[in-house]
Order: C-alpha cells, then structure tokens, then sequence
C-alpha cells in the first residue's frame, strides 16, 4: 500500500514538471483547396524568452482511401488568408519564416506507407532557426498538400492524427541540433471532413457588418456593392470537374435569433452573363457596378479560372435597399447545394458540410459605438497638440443619466498625470455636468480664472435619454449632437445646432487655452485621481477642429464631414483643412483626418474596458434621424403677407454623404392631425419637397406660410382663426427615406399672435452692448394680457430684466406689482 502511494506521487510530479516545461504548440489547420486538401503546420511559443528551432520532422496519420499526398506542392513554404479588414486588400500571402533567411534548407514532404508530413532542418546548426511568434496561431511553418481522390461519401474525413509509428513520430529539435520534442505540446487535429466548405470571414468578434459602406480594399466595381464573405470548398474530381462545374452551388443564410435565413444562392461559375437567371442564382447577392466583374469571384476578385479556382472564393450580401434593416446580433454560414444546373437554384436542396461564422455581428446600414457606463471609453494612441481655436463635436445617446461630470471628449494626461499651475486636469473637458447638462470648461495657459479655468460653461437644459432597444425605431430620436466652440478667451455650447449658453471674452486679451500635448479621451472624465463618470449609451460623430466654427457650420457637418482628407491645397481655405481628429465610430476606430501637414495625422482611438486596451468593440446598429430645432414646439406663427419663419434642422444619415446640396429632405405641415401633409412653401412659392426638396447642410429653410393656401392645409384663410398644425421634416424618395422623420412640431397659425408666458417660459436676448443705461434712459413699450397678478407671497412679476449672465446679479428689472402697477 505505501509502494502504490509512493508511485502516485512519483508520476504525479512527473506529470506536473512535464507539463510545465512545454515551451512550445504545434498545431495545423486544415484548408480546402477545391480538388485538394492542404494540411498548414503552425508553431508557438507558450513562454517568453524561448530558444529558436531547428528542425521539425512532422508527421501526421490520415484517410488514404481517399487522400494521397499530392505530387505537386503548390509551394510548400506559402499559405494564404483573408483579413477581417476590408478597407486594404483582405486576400494576404503568408510565406514561412522557416525558410533560408533563418537559414532553413528546402521544405520536402513526407510520404511514408502510414504518414505524411514535412521535414525542415538547418543547413547548419548553431546559427539560424526561428522562435515561434506567441500571438495567435503562431508562426507558419509549412504544408503538406493531398488530392482527394476516390468516390469521397458525404461523411467521410480526413482522420489526421499525429503518428505514433515507430521511427515515424514527429521529432523537434533546437537550433544547436539538441531533441527538444519533449518541449513540445501537439494539439490534436480536429476533425474534419474531405468533401465540403469552409467559412472564412467575416469571423473576429467585435465586427460590424456594414453593408452600406465603401470598402476599399477591394477593386472600385465591388466597393459599394454590400458585406463580402469568404468561404473555401473541397470536393472529388471523381463527381465534379475541374477547373469549372457549374453543377457546383452554394447557399448563404444569417441568423439573427429567429432561426436561419437565406442571403442568396450562386452556382459556381466564370459566366456573368447569366448569373441572374433562375439556375445561377437568387435572393440579396450583390451584383459588381460592372459588367466586366462576377457575382462569385475568387479571393482576390477576379473571374474564376484554371490559375486560381484553388483560392478561397467571393460574394457579397448586397448593400440593403431599406435601411430599416437592421439587427443587433447575426451569425452567418454557408453550405453547398445537392442538385445540377440543369434545376432551378431555388429548388435544390442542402448538402450536408455548412459551415458557421464564430462569432456574432450587429448588421444593417449604420452603426454606433456603446459604451455600458460602467468601465469603458475610447483614448487616442497619440497626443493632440492643441491650438487657440478649437470646434469640439459629437452626437450622443445617453441611455441613462451619470452622476458627477461625465465624460464626452476631453484633453488630458489622464489619472497619473503631474500637476500643471496645481491641478491635474488637462486642457479641456466637453461633458454632463451632473450626467445630464451639456458643459464645457478649459484651462488657461496663465491660470487665470476661477478654479483654474478661464472657460466654463453649463447649459440649463439637459439632454434627453432613452434606453436602448433595437425593437424601437424611434430610439433613434434620442440623439443629441453637442458642439463647443472655443475663439481665444471667448466660448460657446451648441445643443443640436442651437446655442444654448455662451462666455463673452474678458477685458483681459492674453488668456488663452493651455498649451498641452495630451491624448484625447472619450466616454469618461479622465482627471484626478482615477478614471470617473463614465458615459452610457451611444456615441458617434466626434469630431476636433483646429478652428472655431459657426453655427452654420455646425449644422452643415452634423451630418458628416465630406471625404474629410481629400482636399485640394491649390483650393485653400476649406474647413476641411482646418479638421484636426475626425472619429466616426459607425463600425470601426480609424481617424478620418489624416492629410499631413494640415490635419493631425492618423491618430485612431483605442477601446479600452476596465483600464485593459481591448480588441472587441461594443458597435450597435443604428437608423438616420432628423431633428427641427426651430419652431419649438407650441410656438405661434403669425400668418400674414409680410412674416416668414426660418425652419432649423439638423440630422445624421440622411441624403448622400458625399454629395452636399442633394435632395435631401421635405418639409412638411398638416393641419388635420397628420392625416393630410403638404410641403411647406418658400418666398417664392416653391413646394420644399419631392423634386424641390431641399439639403440637410443647408440647416435652415425659409418658410412664407401665407403661401401655403392649399385646398388640403389652407393658412391664409381666417377660418379657424386659430390653426393647430404639426410640422415635420422627413428624407426624400431620392434617397428611398421618406419613412425617416423627425418628431412631430405642433405650433399654432393665426392672423395675430402674442407671446403667452407659462411659469417655466424664459425668453432670452443675448448682449449686445454695454451693460450701463444709456444717459437718456430707457423706455419700455408692451401690451400685457395678465391672467392673475402677483399675492402679496409672489412680491413681483418681471416683465423685463437685464442679469449678468455670469454672476446672475440683476442690473436692472421692470415688474408687475400685487398692487396692480409697475415697478422699475
């Protein structure tokens, strides 16, 4: 009894030491190549500092019914592969680091009666040799390549397992020539099957797939056509031949939690000009802007033919033609097809072999970034320089209020950084103040001001919230885009295209922002003592300006900054230039402002999650909106020969980005509760909508309701003396939007109108001069209609006051009394 427990303990120690001194992973992965089946062998490094390899001699047991090892290699020592980024050329070459630049002789393949494999060895040992990459897979050793021969059955697999042989076991040696095969941790092939397909990408986690976007990676007829896929097959050239059958055809569904749907079907064929024909093809798959171009291509997008039909193949789920949709989690597969050219496509029925993406996507035309509120934001991998202008801009989608001052996008060294004139904070701060009120402070490069900062302003409104569900449309009408301007000493805050609050500059001319180089922070407050008051919800749109925009200007890029890069210097001044980070965060963290000398450089953001720099992105889909930000609603409108009404808007997604002063929107009233619509008309008379609709940079339009005596929606007419109408603003049918509206306005019409002030009504003139009353005084001129008079508690009703808008003292106040007269 005491002997068995004595050898317990001996093996188990064994065991424990061995399994800690395996510095190494060997691996493969296993490729369709049509008639063919490639077996990758792949090395890693489990630890770090390791020692270089030698020599591998690896070798594998598989199926040889139906497999041989082939007599050509296709050039063992390169493989390929598909990125997940499609704005370069996703089709890669990988060539193997075991090659005679580390000193390696020539890749030959293993053919032995029970295994196959590769052997690779230093010309000469003690110099040369690889140390494995850590990352992922590792690094690319080589392949061996077998063709699939024989009447393969539907289940039938490669059975690859690593040999055991005597004399035939794989063998892994150091760069000194030492046996290091202990060393080496084998992972088990998995299994796989001879005959069927292969998902190859999309497939990392934290993608969108935005099929509405211009991919560049890809020749110009495919850049606009919809979300590629990639996928490989493999079949017998016993059934099938080669290098084209178009018995071969394959079917693409998605699933967005509601069970599998079709994408489309495509047969698998040179020929385009018969690719719409019931047998060739059906459902959304995206056809190129060409004829030249196929439906189903090879990897790298060319017709399919006898140099390249061994590639991975192409498709493209196509662009959608309703925006609506949409779909917060989709997986995708792809099988092939049982049946002959000679059917049609949509008749035949599923092979088994389907194949599945590994991860979910959120799907549709438009996206946002979410952040939960709790540890998330985004930094820049460099600093930002700033200047004495400075345009600060961003939509969001709060869908709670925070607590302290939440983050929007800030200037800062962050949490550890040293004391500048005492306070750790950096530049600037655009922000909620108390979760909920837009705010702006900064820093002056004298310290001046209370608290240290020069600049601080806080709006008395707060923005709206909504929580988010991808069930609800109108979610999307939660939006608010805050922009902040900053002029020297002299500051703005623009809610939604609006000013909402404004500091004047002070006499004293010398303050200026602080000159800090420092990286810029989104989604949280990244000064003090710790990262704080983290923004939740969604977040899109920022943009950095080294300039201060007007209001016009603001409206004009709410909806999108124009090819942000490709501005003409001959053709200077355009703002463009003036655009220093520009972060769209709609499916991806790439700073769109990158033409040096005059923008920042590429400057793209990093996500971060509790402090860790993380590769998932939290995206959403999302919807285009519009927003009237003038008239407010129960605003009247006087309706006469002389007065017209400016209409303000704003929105995001609509029209066509890269075209300004499209046909864009229409803008609407109704006068039966929303039953009947009418375009609004402008001076001249001119219908805003349907061919005359107008652009969502314009921001305004002018509205002449006299105008508007319509049989369905007459405003001239004095009957109903007073007319309750909604107003709205909706995209076009040029740009198949009109489903897209803002919310409705209701206002009122009449022949005459007065101002009709409720308890919380404020309305508000900006300064326009001296703060003194002129020397020969001031005169007051109104009609009041009062509904009751101040008690004797209530003291006063001011009808006109003048405050100091920093400090709230009063200069001066004309008022009702309880008395029934004026107080000045």
């Amino acid at each position: 009894m005491k002997t068995a427990i004595k050898l317990y303990i001996i093996l188990l120690c064994v065991g424990y030491s061995n399994l800690f001194a395996q510095n190494y992973e060997i691996s493969t992965k296993q490729r369709r190549l049509r008639d063919h089946i490639a077996v990758e062998f792949w090395a890693k490094s489990l630890k770090t500092p390791n020692e270089a390899i030698g020599s591998l001699n690896l070798r594998l047991n598989y199926n040889n019914e139906f497999l041989q090892v082939n007599s050509t290699q296709f050039n063992s020592t390169i493989t390929d592969s598909v990125s997940n980024n499609f704005f370069v050329n996703p089709y890669i070459t990988i060539n193997s680091a075991f090659s005679n630049q580390n000193n390696f002789g020539s890749i030959s393949v293993i053919n032995d009666t029970e295994s196959a494999g590769i052997n690779l060895t230093l010309q000469s040992f003690g110099s040369g040799g690889v140390i494995p990459s850590p990352n992922n897979k590792g690094s690319y050793i080589g392949r061996v390549v077998f063709r699939i021969v024989g009447n393969v059955n539907s289940t039938a697999a490669t059975a690859l397992k690593w040999s055991t042989s005597t004399n035939q076991t794989s063998v892994i040696k150091n760069f000194l020539g030492d046996d290091i095969t202990s060393d080496v941790r084998f992972v088990s092939p998995s299994s796989f099957r001879i005959e069927g397909v292969t998902f190859l990408a999309p497939n990392k986690d934290g993608l969108v797939l935005d099929r509405d976007e211009t991919y560049t990676g890809f020749s110009t007829i495919f850049q606009t056509i919809g979300y590629p896929i990639f996928f490989e097959r493999s079949m017998s050239t016993s059934k099938f031949n080669a290098p084209i059958d178009e018995d071969i055809a394959f079917v693409f569904e998605y699933d967005a939690g509601n069970g599998w749907e079709e994408i489309g079907r495509v047969v698998e064929t040179s020929n385009r000009s018969q690719i719409l024909t019931p047998n060739y093809s059906s459902g959304n798959l995206g056809l190129p802007a060409s004829s030249s171009g196929n439906m189903i291509t090879a990897a790298e997008g060319l017709t399919i033919n006898s140099a390249n039909y061994r590639q991975p193949l192409r498709v493209f789920w196509k662009r959608p033609n309703d925006f609506r949709e949409r779909f917060e989690s989709v997986k995708l597969r792809v099988s092939l097809l049982d049946g002959t050219i000679q059917e049609n496509i949509s008749q035949r029925t599923k092979l088994g072999g389907v194949s599945e993406s590994n991860f979910e996507y959120p799907t549709g035309n438009y996206f946002f970034t979410n952040l939960d509120g709790r540890n998330q934001y985004l930094k820049t991998i460099s600093s930002f320089s700033n200047p004495t202008q400075i345009t600060i801009s961003a939509w969001v989608n709060p869908d709670k209020y925070g607590s302290g001052d939440v983050g929007i996008v800030s200037s800062s060294a962050g949490p550890n950084a040293p004391l500048i004139n005492g306070l750790q904070e950096g530049a600037w701060m655009l922000y909620l103040k108390d979760g909920k009120y837009p705010a702006f402070r900064a820093r002056d490069q004298e310290n001046a001001g209370a608290e240290g900062y020069f600049v601080n302003l806080v709006s008395d409104e707060p923005i709206k919230i909504s929580e988010y569900s991808d069930e609800i449309n109108d979610h999307s009408k939660n939006w608010t885009h805050i922009s902040v301007t900053l002029n020297n000493n002299t500051s703005k805050i623009y809610v939604d295209g609006e000013l909402v609050v404004q500091q004047e500059g002070s006499i004293n001319t010398s303050e200026r922002l602080l000159s800090s180089n420092h990286p810029i922070w989104v989604g949280v407050n990244p000064n003090g003592k710790s990262l704080s008051s983290y923004f939740s919800g969604g977040i899109k749109e920022v943009q950095v300006w080294r300039k201060e925009l007007s209001q016009s200007e603001i409206r004009f890029y709410s909806n999108s900054v124009n090819q942000p890069s490709n501005f003409e210097e001959i053709n200077l001044p355009d703002n463009r230039s003036s655009l220093d980070l520009y972060y769209k965060l709609t499916g991806n963290l790439l700073d769109y402002a990158t033409k040096d000398p005059w923008q920042n450089g590429q400057n793209n953001l990093m996500f971060y999650e509790a402090e860790t720099n993380k590769e998932f992105v939290p995206y959403l889909p999302d919807l285009p909106h519009l927003k009237i930000t003038s008239p407010l609603p129960n605003a009247g409108l006087v309706n006469n020969s002389e007065q017209r009404y400016l209409i303000r808007y704003l929105g995001y997604g609509i029209g066509n980005p890269v075209d300004f002063f499209t046909r864009d929107i229409n803008i609407q009233y109704s006068i039966d509760g929303g039953s009947t619509w009418n375009f609004i008309r402008d001076e001249q008379g001119v219908e805003i909508g349907g061919q005359n609709a107008t652009s969502i940079e314009a921001g305004q339009k002018i509205w002449f309701p006299y105008l508007n005596n319509n049989a369905s929606g007459n405003l001239r007419s004095g009957s109903p003396f007073e007319k309750n109408i909604l107003l709205r603003i909706t995209g076009s049918t040029q740009f198949s939007q009109t489903t897209i509206s803002s919310d409705l306005v209701p206002i009122k019409v009449s022949r005459y109108m007065s101002m009709k002030r409720a308890s919380d009504t404020k309305l508000r003139l900006s300064d326009h001069g001296s703060t003194s009353i002129p020397k020969d005084g001031l005169y007051f001129s109104s009609w009041i209609r009062p509904y009751s008079f101040p008690s004797e508690d209530e003291g006063l009703f001011p009808l006109v006051a003048r405050v100091d808008s920093v400090n709230s003292n009063i200069e001066y106040k004309f008022s009702l009394t309880e008395k029934r007269d004026f107080a000045f």
